[in-house]
């Protein structure tokens, strides 16, 4: 089983450096053409089944990669966003400013904020990858957001919920994760992006 984890096109939050979480917000006609890419990039992968995070951005990046498919997109509430609490909306350099923090700096981040931490997030894409681990399936599409590949990415490396990874998740960019025949996880690709570089 080949898991494709895409993080979804970009929207105006993305560039400029807000915090969505939870908020709806819509890809921006950048991140269409992101997808409108991946779409492209991905023609000739068969996917046996579709998962999205249950937010516009992510159903919508799914949506326009099997645009020519006839396929469902399940849903799922695992695979969305993290719950920033009241930080949502901010500008990320404002808060790095203000309260004199880095992105990493998660468990105080949690104490001012509110919302989930990277465990919470942990458990559900643990809780993600239990469901589909049944499924009779050898290529799956999982469109979600940057924090949850990060957890599948500490899941297959064995690393701790709270280890921060040095790793950059663009927008449109394609993980991917296999499972051997011993049930492991193998990284196979992170963040390639070599399908944007046409826009």
């Amino acid at each position: 089983m080949r898991l494709y984890f895409i993080r979804h096109g970009e929207t105006d939050y993305n560039k400029v450096g807000r915090i969505q979480g939870r908020l709806d917000i819509d890809m921006n006609l950048m991140g269409f053409k992101q997808a409108r890419l991946l779409h492209h990039r991905l023609i000739k992968t068969d996917f046996d089944y579709i998962f999205s995070s249950p937010l516009k951005r992510a159903v919508d990046t799914a949506s326009e990669i099997i645009r020519d498919r006839d396929m469902v997109i399940y849903k799922m509430s695992e695979l969305t966003d993290t719950d920033f609490g009241k930080w949502q909306g901010q500008l990320r350099s404002a808060l790095s400013k203000k309260f004199k923090l880095s992105a990493e700096d998660s468990s105080e981040m949690l104490a001012m904020r509110g919302g989930e931490d990277f465990t919470d997030v942990y458990k559900r894409m643990l809780d993600f990858m239990a469901e589909i681990s049944d499924l009779n399936a050898k290529n799956i599409l999982v469109s979600t957001h940057a924090v949850i590949i990060y957890a599948a990415l500490k899941m297959a490396l064995s690393y701790p919920p709270e280890q921060h990874l040095s790793i950059l998740l663009d927008n449109c960019g394609i993980t991917v994760l296999e499972r051997d025949n011993k049930g492991k996880w193998l990284v196979r690709a992170v963040n390639d992006v070599s399908h944007l570089d046409k826009y």
